[in-house]
């Protein structure tokens, strides 16, 4: 089994001509451009999506929209966290206007999740806890690596004034930090 959990920053001008977001994938080569306009442009808030992906296969279809990558990440990570497994115990992730759950299973001696989109009245199958948290995990570290590198070297808006962090992007760049050396 392969889950990943893919980011994508929604590009400008935002819509296509069929009226879909348009997103770019963390690979992207102009990535750096996009994120530092947006950012500056959103007062620090990025707009954006994610895709949990298994075997190649997006389990939603689609990319998940979020009004708020680090707070949609922040979300993530708490559930990450999450010391032992509760069983039943639904976690909200924050997707904006969405509401977005993961849901653990029944059995404790197989930890499962299931992440539910009531907007799309839609679920993903049953995953193991860790690969789950795996997923997570290296989804988180490949989009800080952009995050890192683009916030600390470009808080200057082009007047030379300096504009504010998000409220949790202290706390996750520590989590990077910590990530990267464990």
């Amino acid at each position: 089994m392969s889950l990943s959990i893919q980011t994508y920053l929604e590009d400008f001008p935002f819509l296509d001509d069929a009226g879909e977001s348009k997103y770019i994938s963390l690979n992207d080569d102009y990535v750096h451009e996009v994120f530092a306009l947006m950012y500056k442009m959103n007062g620090g808030h990025l707009y954006g999506g994610i895709t949990f992906t298994l075997n190649g296969q997006n389990l939603f279809k689609k990319i998940v929209d979020t009004d708020d990558l680090f707070a949609t990440w922040s979300s993530l990570l708490s559930y990450y966290e999450k010391e032992g497994f509760q069983p039943e115990q639904p976690h909200d992730l924050f997707f904006g206007q969405i509401n977005f759950i993961a849901k653990n299973g029944t059995d404790i001696k197989n930890p499962q999740v299931q992440f539910i989109h009531h907007y799309e009245r839609t679920t993903t199958e049953w995953l193991p806890l860790q690969d789950v948290k795996d997923a997570i995990r290296k989804g988180f570290l490949e989009y800080m690596e952009i995050v890192k590198e683009d916030v600390i070297n470009n808080r200057i808006y082009e007047d030379g004034d300096t504009f504010d962090m998000h409220p949790s992007l202290p706390d996750l760049l520590e989590s990077f930090k910590e990530f990267k050396s464990s």
